[in-house]
């Protein structure tokens, strides 16, 4: 990231790069690398969102002077981010890895797709959603999110496309989100 933020103030004619708008506009195809680097975004951005929630929630207690403990925290930044991820899922179909990566699930045209009332909060629960909801459990159950977390990796290298649980579950397919 901060590397990042330190390319930004690199001119762009020095850093060899030179975006096309028109190339920009193109859908590219749906690999499992880029499912995967989707996966793998909902992951950190869901940690790193808990830590920076947890942190707050911390501070705010250092601050009111409460003795409440971390497990606290980390309750309620797991909740507020399962919470946002709900909220973004339902909203709009996608995780913030798809946004990132470009891609969205659609229906076939002439496809089996659950209800559309079904298919937002089945797209949860398959992916992310499902790995959080499960990470929820009772101390010594935690090992159920990680199953869950190889399965949806296994489901995703074997589907089309790369399509995985998510998929699966909704009867819909991975497209680039700028294809029409």
């Amino acid at each position: 990231m901060v590397g990042s933020l330190l390319a930004l103030g690199v001119p762009a004619r020095l850093r060899g790069f030179h975006p096309d708008a028109q190339a920009a506009r193109t859908p590219a195809p749906v690999t499992r690398g880029r499912r995967f680097l989707a996966m793998l975004c909902d992951l950190l951005w869901s940690v790193v969102t808990r830590v920076v929630v947890a942190i707050a929630v911390q501070l705010l207690q250092l601050e009111r002077r409460d003795l409440l403990t971390s497990g606290l925290a980390n309750d309620v930044a797991w909740w507020v981010v399962l919470g946002t991820w709900l909220v973004l899922v339902l909203a709009t179909g996608r995780t913030v890895g798809d946004v990132a990566v470009e891609l969205r699930f659609v229906r076939e045209p002439d496809g089996a797709a659950a209800p559309r009332a079904l298919r937002r909060p089945l797209r949860f629960v398959a992916g992310i959603g499902g790995f959080m909801l499960l990470d929820l459990a009772p101390p010594g159950w935690q090992w159920a999110a990680w199953l869950f977390a190889a399965v949806s990796l296994v489901a995703m290298l074997l589907t089309v496309n790369g399509r995985g649980l998510p998929g699966l579950v909704t009867g819909m397919r991975v497209a680039d989100a700028r294809e029409r």
